[in-house]
Formats: C-alpha cells, structure tokens, sequence
C-alpha cells in the first residue's frame, strides 16, 4: 500500500473519563397567593349560656337616714375597727351597725368557800351583779304577762326543737354546783373580731336569759340612739322569738337588735332554722364566727 492511500485525517478525539454532570433545571416558579381571601359566610350567632343565678347586692345605704355619732371611748378604745364610726342606723338587713357574740362558759369558777380576797380595782369589763339581778326582775315580771301575738319566722315546730335541743335555753338544767362555787361561770360579749367588751359572773346551775340580756344593754348603753347591733348567740332563734312575744328589752331597743346564730352552732339547728337565723344566709354578716 502506498503512502498515497493512507488515511491523513485526524482521529476522533479520545473521550473523555469523567462523565459530564447536566447543569440542574431551575426551580418552579411558584404562583403567588391570592391578594385579598375569598369571602366566607357569616356564621349563625351562638346562644349565650345561661347565667347562674346572682345574690342580690344589699340595700344601698340612704346618707340622709344615717346620724353622727360617736360611741363610747371604752368601746372604741377595746375595739376600734367595730366602734369607731362617725355614722350610726344602717339596716339590719345589711348587717347593721355591729355585729356581736355571746355565749357562756362554765370552766371558769370560783369555790365559795375561798371567799373574797382583797380588791384594788374595780374591773371595766365586768358588770355588776346588781345589774344583772335587775335585768331579772324585769324578765320575771314580763313573763308574768299575756304574750302577744306574733308568728314566728320559723315554723314553730322548728323552733320547739330548738328550744328542746339546746342546754342554753333549759334554765333549770344545772351545769354547775352552787352549793360549791359562788361563781360557777362567766358570760362573755366579744365583737366580730374576738374582742372581749364585756362579762358577768354566772350564778345559777344553768345559763338564763338574763345574762345576754344584761349584757346586751350595757353595750347599747355606750352606743348613739341609732345604732343598730346584729347579734350572734347559740340559740338566738329563741330568743329572738321570746323578745318579740314578750317586753323584756328596754323602749325602743328592740327595733335596733337583730340575732343569730353563732357560726358554730348553726349545724346543730334545723335546717329551715339555719336558712333564716345563720349567718351564712344573712347579709352582712360575712364570714364571721363570732
């Protein structure tokens, strides 16, 4: 073969050993959201959930039935917080003016035959036994007279049950020895807040009515005319219910002193009692104990 025949044209290029990466396609164009929502229907109005039945809010107080006034400086010196008031005559019904307790305790004796030791002072707190024996004489001479006619607020069976149940109210039941102890107890008065304003000696078996009584008079007594006192007492459903059947508290007090019954003693009363004469269910009475 001649040089002539030989093939003079390049080869091919040699290829190469990496193979070739395509270049990546460009992203989705993505469509942007609409401008303004599509609009919706209106959805039908829900019913309101009924609301739980509210407490009434108290009386409001009217300024023109209100008076000046200022108790006494015993008072306002043992309790400020009750006592300190310029204006006297709120309602009852919004838990008056003050609020009180009473009760008695017969753990606190003196035995007669120690007799009476030598006295420097007269005592501020207690009252005197001649006060209280005249507070007895005037009770006695009140239930020797015709009841008047009142309904109470509880059926009266309720309040016969009461007056069954509870030792406070049975006179004759003795709870201490007189025989024994000239002094078989005392009588406390405290405030809504614990204060002790005033006691009495208990000279009898049981606890009378003649103590709360007596008791109850001489802190109105360092009161305005006007002032009005809620009181707390372990069977104040009688003795309110007594009070308005007889003329036992002096002219003109009755009107101004509301009871009730102490926090305490409230469960062991009936249930109808409890609804009307516990100071849970009287306004104005808060959480007091007393």
């Amino acid at each position: 073969m001649s040089i002539d025949e030989l093939d003079t044209t390049s080869p091919p290029p040699c290829p190469s050993p990496h193979r070739s990466i395509p270049s990546p396609s460009p992203p989705p164009t993505l469509l942007p959201p609409p401008t303004s929502p599509l609009p919706t229907p209106p959805s039908p109005p829900r019913p309101s959930p009924p609301r739980p039945p509210t407490t009434p809010p108290p009386t409001p107080l009217n300024p023109s039935s209100l008076t000046s006034g200022c108790a006494a400086r015993v008072l306002r010196e043992r309790c400020p917080a009750c006592f300190g008031l310029e204006e006297w005559g709120r309602s009852l019904r919004d838990g008056g003016d003050v609020q009180l307790g009473a009760d008695g305790c017969f753990s606190f004796r003196h035995l007669r035959s120690v007799g009476d030791g030598p006295i420097s002072y007269d005592s501020s707190y207690f009252v005197s036994k001649e006060k209280v024996a005249q507070v007895e004489k005037r009770i006695n001479k009140a239930w020797k007279k015709k009841p008047a006619v009142f309904k109470p607020a509880i059926p009266q069976e309720a309040l016969d049950a009461c007056q069954e149940s509870w030792n406070a109210v049975n006179e004759k039941k003795q709870k201490t020895n007189t025989k024994h102890f000239d002094a078989g107890g005392v009588f406390v008065m405290t405030c809504r807040h614990s204060q002790v304003l005033f006691l009495c000696d208990i000279d009898t078996p049981g606890e009378q009515q003649k103590y709360i009584v007596a008791l109850l008079e001489e802190v109105n007594s360092l009161l305005p005319p006007r002032a009005t006192i809620l009181q707390a007492y372990n069977v104040g459903c009688v003795t309110d219910h007594s009070f308005n059947l007889f003329q036992i508290l002096t002219n003109g007090f009755r009107e101004r002193v509301s009871f009730i019954i102490n926090a305490m003693h409230a469960f062991g009363h009936r249930w109808v009692c409890q609804l009307v004469y516990s100071p849970r269910c009287r306004g104005g009475a808060g959480l007091s104990d007393m």
